[in-house]
């Protein structure tokens, strides 16, 4: 993948190689943007181009750069219909790839247009794809800066269509039955972030010395299940079992959480009771001082009052 920067950062030879690995080997290219930049701090605006048509690895882009002209009314894209990498429920409905200026594209001979550009009026592509020696070559118009954060939060499928075009670079199948593995992603993510949450906690309740044997027992089991389900979804495609299985992890993963939290409030009842007692014993040794003091005043000696003599014979 690569995602606009300037061509001299990386010597051509590893371009070379790059190239190479695509004929010979099937590595996927996935690039995006590139195609429109006014230059950076070390090379003129007009070289910036220039050094990527040059470099080795042009050959295997799916298009030709377009030089001086720009698309000024992108505004998302319009998928084209029959591919699997945009082939969403609802994807019409979304601006998955924001508003820019970007540079314009002309598929080569022999590639696909994948989706086109919404609002410009000449519907110039936006997504273009070809078949290059062994690998699949994927160009992508804008670049990865305009995901768009409204379609992120509020589009269901959104993480499929950007891990969609890296099953198609990869040359990897695009799973058919979308929803149940949209399901599982999401599965994925929940677990992802709920377990270094039950870690937390645990480790929080390792401090005050509760015993965890249990709980170290019961994670080795959901990480195993985890692990396996991981298995049947990117080497056996078998989502519904993978799906079972790390329905499995998640209700175990929940359960630990359960008992880790039970530990946390027994281990927080002991600090609350010590705090009582600190606080009640404070409370009482203050109180007595004060009577004893102030009230009671044994420690104290009646002061008689005293007044100033007439100086004698005055």
């Amino acid at each position: 993948m690569i995602s606009d920067f300037e061509a001299w950062l990386i010597p051509n030879q590893q371009y070379e190689w790059m190239r190479k690995a695509m004929e010979e080997e099937g590595m996927g290219l996935a690039k995006y943007e590139i195609n429109w930049d006014i230059g950076g701090f070390y090379i003129k605006s007009n070289e910036f181009i220039d050094l990527w048509i040059a470099s080795p690895l042009f050959e295997a882009f799916p298009v030709d750069f377009v030089m001086g002209e720009q698309i000024e009314h992108s505004m998302g894209i319009i998928p084209v219909e029959n591919n699997p990498v945009t082939d969403l429920p609802g994807i019409e409905n979304y601006n998955l790839l924001g508003s820019g200026d970007y540079g314009i594209e002309t598929p080569r001979e022999g590639a696909s247009i994948l989706a086109v550009f919404r609002n410009d009026p000449d519907r110039n592509p936006a997504m273009i794809s070809w078949e290059y020696g062994k690998a699949t070559s994927l160009s992508v118009v804008p670049g990865l800066d305009k995901i768009d954060s409204a379609a992120m939060n509020q589009y269901q499928y959104y993480v499929d269509f950007w891990i969609n075009q890296l099953y198609w670079a990869a040359s990897f199948p695009i799973p058919e039955d979308v929803d149940i593995v949209n399901v599982i992603r999401r599965q994925m993510v929940h677990y992802a972030t709920h377990r270094p949450l039950i870690i937390s906690v645990i480790d929080f309740v390792e401090k005050f010395g509760a015993s965890l044997s249990e709980l170290n027992r019961d994670l080795g089991e959901v990480d195993g299940a985890k692990a396996e389900a991981d298995r049947l979804y990117y080497v056996e495609q078998s989502y519904t079992e993978s799906l079972d299985r790390l329905t499995e992890a998640i209700d175990m993963l929940n359960d630990i959480s359960t008992k880790a939290l039970v530990l946390k409030e027994r281990a927080l009842l002991w600090v609350y009771i010590i705090e009582w007692f600190t606080v009640t014993g404070t409370l009482f040794l203050t109180s007595y001082i004060l009577y004893s003091l102030m009230i009671k005043r044994r420690l104290y000696r009646e002061v008689h009052i005293t007044r100033l003599r007439e100086a004698e014979g005055s």
